[in-house]
């Protein structure tokens, strides 16, 4: 038996936003997931209900990150993070 390819995105925004890169792996979300083991990691405080419905394959997370201006302040604790909730 072969195992899933696993696959992991990071996002920066909701699943329904229609930014071209956005729209594009929403389009193509449904079939990947049945070709692999997909995760999506949410850098905002958002996940759309919608799409948590529409793709009960893929895992979600939530890790929000923290600007000051143009500076991520929680760099490190998001990295740190991804290994404790997202099993590879």
């Amino acid at each position: 038996m072969n195992k899933k390819r696993k696959l992991f995105f990071i996002h920066l925004g909701k699943l329904s936003n229609n930014a071209g890169h956005t729209a594009r792996l929403r389009y193509e979300l449904k079939d990947i997931s049945e070709r692999a083991d997909v995760s999506v990691l949410s850098l905002v405080n958002e996940l759309d209900q919608i799409s948590l419905d529409k793709y009960p394959n893929v895992h979600f997370y939530v890790l929000p990150i923290k600007f000051n201006g143009w500076t991520v302040v929680n760099l490190d604790h998001i990295i740190g993070q991804i290994d404790e909730i997202i099993s590879f």
